[in-house]
């Protein structure tokens, strides 16, 4: 059997993750928004965001099928089991309650509800869907695709953290000190609290973003992920 041409989906991949990561994470992107001005920027950057995404989605769906482990009943269960979590997560991260998108001051709500697991939660929703689906599918085509999206993520969350640090140093110390990178790290440690009540609109979103997905995966995706 001949081997899939991987290289058109690893172009696609690393243009989708490094106009992320090389434009919004790096020194160029101030000197982009001062040349261009903020609306102008934002604009250019979504539109090549979006372009970069189609073209990954697009290289993915034309990948022909190269397994690359067994697939598995238990990694698929895993997978079922794990995604209301990741959906939650995603649900949660919409919130404009979201610290991560206003400058946290002292004295400023506390924040709650996914927020407390972690100041990224839409970030690690993104890569535990991610990660959740490469395990169950075990194909070169996903390994590419969904390892773009669980770094893009990551390491975008990584470098949120630090253009805040840099920018708001004061809000950072603040934000840092009652919410963690890490799920759970901060819970941990007692440096925060969950706040069950303000679990609740993330987990009914999140559940029924669940519930939705399931009924059209077959139809969307071509399988079904309960068999």
């Amino acid at each position: 059997m001949d081997t899939p041409d991987l290289v058109p989906l690893l172009l696609a991949a690393i243009a989708f993750v490094g106009s992320h990561i090389g434009v919004s994470s790096t020194p160029l992107r101030p000197l982009l928004i001062a040349r261009l001005g903020r609306g102008v920027y934002l604009g250019l950057y979504s539109l090549v965001s979006i372009l970069c995404l189609i073209w990954l989605v697009a290289a993915f769906a034309a990948t022909p099928f190269l397994p690359l482990w067994p697939e598995t009943h238990w990694a698929r269960w895993i997978a079922v089991a794990l995604m209301p979590l990741a959906l939650i997560l995603v649900a949660g991260g919409l919130s404009p309650a979201n610290p991560t998108l206003l400058i946290h001051r002292a004295g400023g709500p506390t924040p709650r509800g996914v927020f407390a697991i972690t100041r990224h939660p839409m970030m690690w929703g993104i890569a535990l869907t991610a990660i959740l689906h490469l395990l169950a599918s075990g194909d070169a085509a996903s390994l590419i695709l969904c390892g773009a999206m669980a770094v893009l993520a990551l390491v975008g969350a990584a470098f949120q953290d630090r253009r805040k640090r840099t920018e708001d140093p004061a809000g950072w110390r603040v934000l840092a000190a009652e919410t963690s990178f890490w799920p759970f790290q901060a819970l941990a440690a007692g440096r925060t609290r969950l706040a069950p009540r303000a679990l609740v609109l993330p987990v009914v979103a999140g559940l029924a973003a669940y519930l939705v997905m399931a009924a059209v995966h077959q139809n969307l995706f071509g399988g079904s992920p309960f068999h």
